[in-house]
This record gives structure tokens, C-alpha cells and sequence, in this order.
């Protein structure tokens, strides 16, 4: 009989079959304990948030009374003091019983509704909470809790079966401008120790703009550059609105600006020249520098003088910009000018009077009238620094906050600086600046 003996090259091609062999089993066995390891990792971190979920609602003193009935009872049986025993046994018996206090799920329909989302500072402000029981099953009592802001409203939460409405009205402090967040409304539930608390929110929080009170100016507003054709420049044009003089015609120039008469009289071509003119940009930049000011009042009457200014300057359709020393206010409304407003706080790291200049002289180098705000921490001299920042071709008004000093106003080399003492003075001053 004939014996077949395998050659070299089927012994090569069986080698390489069983290293194929092993790397494929390799790699499942590695993609398999990969798959086993995510798998419990999954599992783990599961646990773990049902596992915080559950102990979410013991606060810091429940923790302290589940330490002392661990330390107490584990030390009592090591060196057998009973009274020790007896102590953590009674720390995890009102653990236990105030734990039962936050079982069991409830189901409202919660809606807040607040009168006016926008009210003026010092305005009433009111929000109604409505809740209605949505359960199949009696829900105990219970309390409501409505943060506004930094304070926080509480309502006591009857027995309620399905179908039971409960409304309650409240009110909103609105002493200081800003931006209130009202909500999220959110039940609570927990024992008379407190050592358990069990929170459960039902609505999204709801903004409330607190805006700095306003003046409505007279007509007579020429102070803050009110102008129809625009504000005519020194800059001189062969067509605008303004007229300035007669020149010789140069070739290229318009015939329809050819003056007939003067060139009869003069035997040669002549143009009428004109200056040009551009719309009125106005900038109202405030300080929000805290040395610019001796005291938040003086800071929230600057803030008033700008949204007076601000809002004027919107009516009249001109083109505007509010800059404070940290941001940009958005002043395409009267709302949202107002918004803005209500947002700004003054603060130590803020840009003085002089930085503020700066930055109005680099972004707003064509605009027409500069207004500074500042307080009574920022001197003459700040001002006049600030003056040297802006565009020299710009008209330049500082209103300073000081209710100590004289009111009064000062022009200084084409700088114009108003001593201010409360917003009630506005009105007078612009009607001044205008006839002047």
C-alpha cells in the first residue's frame, strides 16, 4: 500500500489554519469577557443610582442619627454595654419610623401663573399656584415650596382625593431691580425631626424682570441730539442736505448741483458744496465699577438715567447703543433694553470710567453723542480722561450721581458734565442741554 505524506506546503497551510484558528478564539474570548465586563458595569452603576435614589431623601441629621445607631450599637456589643445597645436601637427605630413619612408616590398637576412677568421695582407683584390631585388613591397632607429669588414661599397642602383643586396667591417682593427666578414648584415631604426630606419638583422656574423706574421726557429732548435729517459733520460732500459754499466745477461733477446764477454772474461753472451729514449714533456708556460709586443707590439711579435716556432714544428711532463696563446691553426694544437692565450689577472687578471710554472709542468710532454714568466715586479729572477716549468729533455728556452735592452743569472744553442728584432731575437737564 501506498503511504501519502504530507508535503511542506500542507504543512504550511495547516500551521496557518490553526494560528487563524486560535486568534479567532482568542478575539471572541476577549470581545465575550468585554461584553461581560460592560454588562456589569452597567448593572453597577444602575444599582448604584436606584441605591442613591432610595437614600436621596435622608438629610444630613438622618445620616447622623443612622452613625449613631451604627457606632452605638456595634460598640455596645463589643464591650457589652447595654445602655449603648439600647441607644442606637432606639436612633434606628425613629430612623425607621420618620423613613415611613416619604413613602408612597403622589400625583398633582401643578401650574404657576404670575400676574405680570415684567413689573417696574417697588411694584406690586403677584403669582398664583394652582394643584390639583391627578392620584386614583387619598394623598395626605403636605407642603408646597415656591422659591422667589433668594426667599422662599411655603403652602400648607390639604388632604386631597382625585379631582380636589387647591389655588393660592402670592406675593412677590419686587424692592430691588433684577431678574427674579420664580419656581420650581415642588413638593416635600418628611417627619417632625427632619431627618428625612423627600423632594419632588412639578414645574420648570419662571422669570420675573424687576425693571429700574423711568421718566417719560417732554418733547423738548434736543439734549440727547434728536435730529431728523441727521447730525451735520465738518466733512464736506458734493450732495447731501446741508449747504456749505459755491466751488468751481471739476469735471465728473453732478450738473443737477450746478449753480445758474452764480455762473451767469461769474462767467464760469459753479457748484454748490454741501456738509455732510449722518445719522445720529448715540452710545450711553455706564460704569459698573463699584469705586465709581459711593453706594448701590447712586448705582440703580445711574441705571434709571440710562433706561430714561435709553428708551427716549428708541422712541425717536435713532440708532443705539448701551455698553456697561463688563457687557453690551441689547437696546433693540424698549423691552429688551429694560431686560438688560434689569440684569446689570456693579462689582469690583469691573472696568473703570476710563476703560469704559476706551472701549466705546474703539467700537464706536462714527457715533454722535457719548453719555457717561458714574457716581460720585468717579472725579472731574476721570471724566476728563475719559473725554480724551472717545471720538473727538462725538459730542461728549457725563451725568455724575452725587446726592450730596450741588446739581448743576459744567462745560468743560467741549465737555459736558452734569451733577445729578436724584432721577427727578432729569427732565430739567435735558431740557437745558437741549437749548444749549
Amino acid at each position: 500500500m501506498s503511504e501519502t505524506r504530507p508535503t511542506e506546503s500542507t504543512r504550511g497551510a495547516t500551521s496557518r489554519l490553526s494560528l487563524s484558528r486560535a486568534r479567532v478564539q482568542d478575539a471572541l474570548g476577549r470581545t465575550t469577557t468585554g461584553l461581560r465586563e460592560s454588562d456589569a458595569a452597567r448593572w453597577i452603576t444602575r444599582a448604584s443610582r436606584r441605591v442613591g435614589a432610595w437614600l436621596a431623601p435622608v438629610t444630613p441629621l438622618g445620616w447622623a442619627a443612622a452613625a449613631i445607631a451604627v457606632v452605638s450599637i456595634t460598640a455596645g456589643l463589643v464591650l457589652g454595654w447595654r445602655e449603648l445597645v439600647i441607644t442606637g436601637a432606639i436612633a434606628a427605630i425613629v430612623l425607621g419610623t420618620a423613613s415611613l413619612f416619604v413613602l408612597g408616590q403622589a400625583r398633582y398637576r401643578v401650574d404657576i401663573d404670575l400676574e405680570f412677568t415684567r413689573v417696574v421695582v417697588g411694584e406690586r407683584a403677584l403669582g398664583q399656584i394652582e394643584i390639583e390631585s391627578m392620584s386614583a388613591k387619598q394623598l395626605m397632607p403636605t407642603s408646597i415650596e415656591v422659591p422667589v429669588g433668594s426667599a422662599l414661599a411655603i403652602f400648607d397642602l390639604p388632604r386631597m382625593v382625585r379631582g380636589d383643586v387647591h389655588e393660592d396667591i402670592f406675593v412677590i417682593p419686587t424692592e430691588r431691580r433684577g431678574v427674579l427666578s420664580v419656581g420650581p414648584v415642588r413638593s416635600v415631604k418628611g417627619d417632625a425631626l427632619g431627618l428625612v426630606r423627600r423632594q419632588v419638583k412639578w414645574t420648570d422656574p419662571v422669570d420675573l424682570f424687576v425693571h429700574p423706574k423711568t421718566l417719560v421726557l417732554a418733547d423738548a429732548t434736543a439734549g440727547i441730539v434728536r435730529d431728523l435729517e441727521g447730525v451735520t459733520t465738518r466733512d464736506l460732500s458734493s450732495s447731501d442736505i446741508a449747504f456749505h459754499a459755491l466751488r468751481d466745477y471739476v469735471p465728473g461733477d453732478d450738473r443737477r448741483f450746478i449753480h445758474w446764477k452764480s455762473t451767469a454772474r461769474t462767467g464760469s461753472l459753479m457748484v454748490r458744496q454741501f456738509e455732510q451729514t449722518r445719522r445720529s449714533k448715540i452710545v450711553l456708556g455706564v460704569s459698573t465699577h463699584d469705586g465709581d460709586y459711593a453706594d448701590a443707590a447712586e448705582f440703580e439711579t445711574g441705571i434709571s438715567i440710562v433706561g430714561t435716556l435709553g428708551l427716549q432714544a428708541i422712541r425717536d428711532e435713532m440708532q443705539l447703543s448701551v455698553i456697561t463696563s463688563c457687557d453690551r446691553v441689547p437696546a433693540r426694544t424698549g423691552r429688551t433694553l429694560l431686560d438688560g437692565l434689569s440684569r446689570i450689577e456693579y462689582e469690583p472687578k469691573a472696568r473703570g470710567l476710563s476703560q469704559l471710554a476706551s472701549e466705546i472709542g474703539q467700537s464706536h468710532a462714527d457715533c454722535t453723542l457719548v453719555v457717561l454714568i458714574a457716581g460720585a466715586g468717579a472725579t472731574v479729572t476721570d471724566v476728563q480722561r475719559a473725554r480724551l477716549l472717545v471720538p473727538a468729533s462725538s459730542r461728549v455728556v457725563a451725568y455724575l450721581v452725587q446726592p450730596e452735592a450741588a446739581s448743576g452743569i459744567k462745560t468743560l472744553s467741549g465737555l459736558t458734565i452734569v451733577t445729578i442728584r436724584s432721577l427727578s432731575e432729569l427732565p430739567s437737564f435735558v431740557r437745558k442741554l437741549g437749548e444749549s
